[in-house]
């Protein structure tokens, strides 16, 4: 199955491709459940706090091994981020820049998040920048930590 890294690295390469020939990326999920099988969905049409929930369920139920989530966002840093994204999106925040997120999760691994900043100028096809990959430890959001670990047996 590869490492986690790889999986992403995969599903990236097939990202920039469909970006480069549409200039967007839908929102979706691609699950690895434990017997190995890949399945490659849409994510539901729900507000973010509702669709977490669901896929919470969905992937406990599925048993899912690793999961990635990809979808385009907002990126904000800096003073005020966190209180103006508690009550609305960062569409307007100061210095935001927008993205095409990825947020991995293995059972076995440390998570991954990364993103490529979507750029788009004036008369021309907007592309995507290189990757950047972001320390777990500086991870949090409503998209952080979907995967119900496991009792972990030893032997």
């Amino acid at each position: 199955m590869g490492t986690l890294r790889e999986f992403l690295d995969i599903a990236d390469k097939i990202v920039v491709k469909q970006f480069d020939q549409t200039g967007h990326i839908s929102p979706m999920y691609h699950i690895v459940d434990d017997d190995g099988r890949d399945m490659v969905m849409a994510a539901p049409p729900l507000d973010k706090d509702t669709m977490v929930k669901l896929m919470r369920v969905y992937l406990a139920n599925l048993k899912a091994k690793r999961y990635l989530y990809i979808d385009e966002a907002w990126l904000a840093t800096g003073k005020g981020v966190h209180d103006h994204a508690a009550h609305s999106s960062l569409e307007h925040f100061p210095g935001r820049s927008e993205v095409v997120m990825y947020c991995t999760e293995d059972q076995n691994e440390p998570m991954i998040l990364a993103s490529r900043e979507i750029i788009r100028e004036p008369n021309v096809k907007p592309r995507l920048g290189p990757m950047d990959i972001w320390p777990f430890d500086q991870s949090e959001g409503r998209m952080v930590g979907l995967l119900i670990p496991r009792e972990r047996t030893v032997q």
